[in-house]
């Protein structure tokens, strides 16, 4: 999944519904960007080699290129999304934080797994 994101956040042109999104993360669920480890993939899905404080260098790749502000933002909200999805017991009840992220990745076109249609909420198949 994390590397879907990466290819996602790495495209030219950002899917529909990015904005909603992040607008939803900003207000909705914004405990999740303090929560869970969230700067934890932002290095991996902006492609950062560097090991330090991974927002405070999306922060730098932001001023070095202010054209890809989304592409940050999205990257941000979307590796706190992430990290509370890495949650080994996720499945089990469904979370809305989850639940809307991997429903959006699915709308996005990510194919989701048999445990992670069960975290989006989708009944259990027999």
């Amino acid at each position: 999944r994390k590397n879907w994101v990466a290819k996602l956040i790495g495209r030219k042109k950002l899917p529909e519904g990015t904005d909603v999104f992040i607008g939803q993360c900003l207000t909705h669920h914004v405990q999740t960007l303090t929560e869970y480890r969230a700067d934890t993939a932002i290095g991996s899905f902006l492609g950062l080699t560097e090991a330090t404080y991974r927002r405070r260098e999306a922060g730098n790749l932001l001023a070095d290129t202010p054209t890809r502000a989304r592409h940050i933002a999205l990257a941000v909200v979307l590796s706190a999304r992430e990290a509370q999805a890495a949650d080994e017991h996720c499945w089990r009840s469904v979370r809305e934080a989850v639940s809307s992220y991997l429903l959006a990745l699915e709308g996005w076109g990510y194919h989701l797994s048999d445990v992670e249609r069960l975290a989006a909420g989708y009944p259990e198949q027999d």
